[in-house]
């Protein structure tokens, strides 16, 4: 079963990307902030790591410059897709999605990256 780590401080979001989620057989844990999701990919690294950019503790794009390494796959949200952020992202090796695009195209997307190991 793959595990994934949603990084967002707004539950009505996490809660939808949880549903959906669990729905298609992913373990599925929840932190608020970029210190609390350092804590959770040491004590136990996900193989997938969704992250919002706009984090209350700092800045969704730097915290997966940090944490990428010890995820199989990521995926950064935005509220406002900015070409800067994304050419940063996809050069991590982050795939970047509109948040209003909803959970299933974040699902979508974190099929298409995980493929090759489920």
């Amino acid at each position: 079963m793959p595990t994934v780590l949603f990084v967002d401080d707004e539950p009505s979001t996490v809660g939808l990307y949880r549903l959906v989620f669990e729905a298609a057989g992913f373990a599925v844990s929840q932190v608020p902030t970029a210190s609390a999701a350092r804590a959770a990919c040491l004590d136990k690294p996900p193989d997938l790591l969704v992250v919002d950019q706009g984090l209350p503790d700092g800045n969704g794009l730097d915290l997966l410059f940090e944490l990428r390494p010890l995820a199989a796959a990521a995926i950064l949200t935005l509220g406002t897709l900015s070409p800067t952020v994304t050419a940063t992202a996809r050069y991590l090796g982050v795939e970047t999605v509109d948040k209003m695009a909803g959970p299933r195209q974040v699902l979508s997307v974190a099929w298409g990256m995980l493929s090759s190991r489920y």
